[in-house]
């Protein structure tokens, strides 16, 4: 399910633009570029949310835009809208076995993107299950 969640931008003359979410406590990234705020925003934000529903905590709904104007905290800060996926279900935790090559590069790609194990796995499993020809039907 995709939502958006609002993200408070802020740029100092000179430094990296930095990005926080006023719903996700504690979630937050930085981008050198203004084009790279979007993208960098919205895997934190999945992150936050993945790693939440591990734990088994709630994930907040989104504040609208009326609902954080004029809160002093984000005073000089542009507000933008941030694309984010949720899940549609709890996270479930397991136990699997994987050739020690490919959770080398499954985790060498988690690190750069700065994304957990487990979500990058989902993310192949989804993107995989997407692709793959559907089974032939079953007959009795």
């Amino acid at each position: 399910m995709k939502t958006a969640y609002i993200a408070a931008v802020e740029h100092e003359a000179g430094t990296s633009y930095s990005v926080e979410f006023p719903d996700l406590p504690g979630c937050f990234s930085a981008a050198a570029t203004p084009l790279e705020i979007a993208p960098m925003a919205g895997e934190a934000a999945e992150t936050w949310i993945t790693v939440a529903l591990e734990r088994g905590q709630a994930v907040p709904q989104p504040s609208t835009l009326d609902q954080l104007r004029g809160r002093k905290e984000l005073a000089g800060r542009a507000l933008m809208f941030i694309e984010v996926d949720i899940p549609e279900s709890r996270a479930v935790r397991l136990n699997i076995t994987l050739p020690e090559t490919i959770l080398a590069k499954v985790d060498a790609y988690a690190r750069r993107t700065r994304q957990p194990r487990s979500t990058v796995l989902a993310k192949a499993a989804t993107s995989y299950l997407r692709r793959a020809p559907r089974p032939p039907a079953k007959t009795a």
